[in-house]
């Protein structure tokens, strides 16, 4: 999927499972007791290219952003 070479893969794996025997660090779990890192996405593939106008964005990119606080760019192809 990602065209990584075997190595690599290998060693997110191997990565993984170290990950996943490890318990919890105590001061998380009280402060996060409902992640689930089975929600969480690691890696997404692009799947457009570029847009030139905010409206273009699709919603979830747009309300990323504001909850990020990331400031629309200024600009006439960028409306506030």
């Amino acid at each position: 999927m990602k065209k990584e070479p075997d190595w690599m893969r290998d060693f997110r794996l191997r990565a993984l499972q170290r990950f996943e025997k490890r318990p919890m660090a105590a001061w998380f779990a009280v402060n996060m007791p409902d992640l689930d890192f089975d929600d969480i996405y690691y890696y997404i593939k692009p799947t457009s290219g570029q847009v030139e106008d905010w409206n273009d964005l699709p919603d979830a990119i747009k309300n990323t952003y504001e909850k990020l606080g990331i400031p629309r760019p200024s600009g006439s192809t960028w409306p506030a």
